[in-house]
C-alpha cells in the first residue's frame, strides 16, 4: 500500500491512509464538495479508487471523528501546510538527474 493519493491513470486516484485505530475514514473531494467513505483493508489500511478525478484535485481525509486534515506527506500543498492536499499525476513530469552533481558538503545542514 502507498499512503496518500496515487494517480492510476485514466482519471483513476487510489487514495490510501493508515489508520489502525479508526472506525472510519473518508476522502472529502473538496472541489466537488463529496465525501466518500474509504474501505478498510488489512493492517490497518484505508483505500478507495476515485474514477474521473483530475490531477490537481484538492482533497482532505475525514478522520473518524469528523476532522479533516491533509495529507501529511502530501506531494503537493499549495495552499499551505493546514489546506488542502492536491492530487499528482507524477507521470506528467519529466525527470533527468543527469544534470544535479549534488551539493558541496559545507552547504548541507545536519
Amino acid at each position: 500500500m502507498i499512503p496518500g493519493a496515487r494517480y492510476l491513470g485514466g482519471g483513476n486516484f487510489e487514495f490510501t491512509v493508515w489508520a489502525p485505530m479508526l472506525a472510519e475514514v473518508a476522502v472529502n473531494l473538496v472541489s466537488e464538495r463529496r465525501v466518500v467513505p474509504l474501505r478498510n483493508e488489512p493492517f490497518g489500511y484505508w483505500r478507495l479508487v476515485v474514477p474521473d478525478e483530475s490531477p490537481g484535485a484538492p482533497y482532505l481525509f475525514r478522520l473518524g471523528d469528523g476532522i479533516e486534515r491533509p495529507y501529511p506527506a502530501s506531494n503537493y500543498q499549495p495552499e499551505g501546510v493546514h489546506g488542502p492536499s492536491h492530487v499528482v499525476d507524477h507521470g506528467r513530469f519529466e525527470r533527468d538527474g543527469a544534470s544535479w552533481k549534488g551539493m558541496p558538503l559545507d552547504e548541507m545542514v545536519i
